[in-house]
């Protein structure tokens, strides 16, 4: 199969186009005829080797994708011609900037109907990742008023329309895209780069209930912290003395149940930043520092 592979850690010139085997399913697992897949920043972290142990050269990048099931493992629940979309961090047999993938069971589930290719195979990490925080740790409910600090990241997106679905009241802190934010369902939006939108962030602190840190709080409205729930994905740096509760975005079956009716019934969606074919992958990952468009960059891996 052609694959993007590093042979060493470095900068995006790493990538090259290869013809690697095809990895075989074993077990419950599902391997995955790819159309699309997700560009992730911790994939860049991972190229550049500060992810730690990957695993030998010629590493596949990629955390998450969207195909349909090509063969399955004995003990598989899935079978060939479904359509699936997938997570799996640190796959052992590879990731998804390939034509397959090979993942276990508990990390694939029937993609949702009705949505665009880009999204269902960008969405995956984030959306798992911010279904955890918001629905498992936070367990955010229609009584409660929810800060999503950093809600116009992509974990953020997904983060905002996870707990709107909820009936909460969601106040969504981002330096732009209020009216993305808004039409998400965030009944407010506060841009803390000024003094207005600081005193306006501290306010909003202290009358919340729950608060989803996606990207650093500041420092000199740590005060205001007293009374929140705090959640925060790893990798984020939460105030130093601030009680908050570190998680990772791991799927498994129980959480697939839970997001994807919710995703089909509230007409989930994710902006896309920028679509790359596999071969310009290079260009995927510099766009991953150079754009300042809302969204998720995806890679199209095949058409159908």
């Amino acid at each position: 199969m052609r694959a993007a592979v590093i042979r060493r850690f470095g900068g995006p010139a790493e990538f090259e186009i290869a013809e690697v085997p095809i990895p075989q399913p074993e077990g419950d697992e599902v391997l995955i005829r790819l159309i699309t897949a997700g560009v992730g920043v911790w994939d860049a972290e991972t190229r550049a080797g500060e992810a730690g142990d990957q695993g030998p050269f010629p590493l596949v990048l990629g955390t998450d994708g969207y195909g349909i099931v090509d063969s399955v493992g004995p003990a598989s629940p899935f079978l060939v011609g479904e359509r699936v979309w997938a997570y799996n961090y640190g796959g052992k047999k590879g990731g998804f900037y390939a034509q397959y993938a090979c993942v276990p069971a508990a990390c694939a589930a029937h993609a949702p109907p009705l949505l665009h290719d880009d999204v269902l195979g960008g969405a995956p990490t984030i959306a798992v990742t911010a279904w955890t925080g918001i629905r498992r740790v936070l367990d955010v409910e229609s009584s409660d008023i929810v800060i999503v600090h950093g809600a116009a990241g992509t974990v953020g997106l997904c983060a905002v329309q996870f707990a709107a679905w909820t009936k909460a009241r969601v106040i969504a802190v981002a330096s732009h895209d209020s009216e993305t934010l808004r039409s998400l369902g965030a009944s407010d939006v506060i841009d803390d780069r000024e003094d207005a939108g600081r005193a306006a962030l501290a306010e909003a602190a202290r009358g919340a209930t729950k608060l989803l840190l996606l990207a650093p709080w500041p420092a000199d409205l740590v005060d205001a912290l007293g009374g929140l729930q705090i959640a925060y994905p790893n990798g984020v740096e939460p105030p130093k003395g601030v009680d908050a509760s570190a998680f990772d975005g791991v799927p498994d079956r129980q959480l697939w149940e839970q997001l994807d009716p919710q995703v089909a019934a509230h007409h989930f969606t994710l902006p896309i930043a920028a679509t790359f074919p596999l071969e310009r992958v290079a260009h995927a990952h510099e766009a991953l520092t150079q754009h300042h468009a809302l969204g998720k960059i995806v890679l199209r891996i095949s058409n159908t």
